[in-house]
């Protein structure tokens, strides 16, 4: 027979409830004597009562025993979360008040810090824009970045015995977010920061980074590649002018060179003739320290600006 939560034992017959005290004592209360028709009415109601109450609280109406779980009796029904009231946005959002497991984030006060309990999730969806606030423990964001929130953003909270974390977030338009922030062209250059990643266009700002090179042939100045070079031109055995893509502050910095043939030969020394902020001179020599062209030139330029 499917189990009716709906019927209630004795509905229809005679009930005596007992005494709380013999109620919490049992049938020890009764010593030899059997319990009486009404006596048993009532206990057997009583569970019945209980039972339908259980079952009343599922969110869906499904049979509460089937739900239980476990190895010899799994879940198959859907895990089903009340929405609850919306939550208007403050420094320190109170998670741990919310009335369902989703919840409507209002207003655009930034957030910087949220009270969860232990074990406690909830799904929150942003209605505004706002500032959630990374920290260690009481906003734990992915990334480690604070995160700017747009309409219909949804963010899943989970806390552990210490630490609240967002242990998801989706933007609502489908762009990624930030991820680990990345360093200023000040901050690469200083070279003091170690919690921020280094993106390709801040990358030359470092000082032990070539802010321009070149490799070309000695005998008419072709270009094989080049970083930040214009063009370079002979003017000369041995001597070349550079033409940087963009000048330099001042010349203080520093020329790195060599030169050689494809095929082995003489050794072959590149130095700085003339440096000059928008472009440098530089001469080629053998190992007479005779000016001479060479098949290629590779010439690196170093500046802590």
């Amino acid at each position: 027979m499917a189990v009716d939560y709906e019927k209630i034992w004795a509905t229809n017959g005679t009930v005596t409830a007992p005494s709380d005290a013999n109620y919490l004592l049992g049938f020890a209360q009764l010593g030899s004597a059997p319990p009486t028709e009404e006596l048993f009415n009532f206990i057997q109601q009583n569970n019945d009562q209980k039972m339908k109450d259980l079952n009343d609280r599922m969110p869906d109406g499904s049979d509460f025993l089937p739900l239980i779980g476990g190895t010899d009796n799994p879940m198959t029904g859907p895990i089903v979360g009340a929405v609850g009231a919306n939550i208007a946005s403050s420094a320190t959002l109170n998670l741990a008040a919310a009335t369902g497991q989703i919840v409507h984030v209002t207003g655009t006060t930034a957030i910087t810090a949220i009270i969860m309990a232990a074990g406690q999730w909830c799904e929150v969806i942003f209605d505004g824009s706002l500032t959630l606030t990374h920290h260690s423990t009481n906003n734990n964001l992915p990334g480690g970045a604070n995160i700017t929130t747009i309409a219909g953003d949804r963010a899943t909270y989970w806390k552990d015995g210490t630490t609240v974390y967002c242990v998801n977030y989706q933007k609502s338009d489908g762009t990624a977010i930030a991820g680990i922030p990345s360093a200023t062209a000040a901050e690469v250059k200083a070279g003091t920061v170690a919690d921020k990643y280094v993106s390709p266009s801040t990358m030359v700002n470092h000082p032990g980074v070539a802010k321009k090179w070149v490799n070309f042939k000695g005998s008419d100045a072709t270009i094989y590649s080049s970083y930040e070079i214009s063009g370079v031109s002979r003017t000369a055995t041995g001597t070349y002018i550079i033409t940087f893509s963009f000048a330099f502050a001042n010349t203080n910095y520093g020329v790195v060179g060599n030169a050689g043939e494809s095929g082995g030969g003489s050794v072959r020394s590149v130095m700085p003739a003339t440096k000059n902020t928008g472009s440098c001179v530089v001469e080629v020599r053998n190992d007479a320290a005779a000016l001479a062209d060479a098949t290629w030139i590779f010439v690196e330029f170093y500046h802590n600006e």
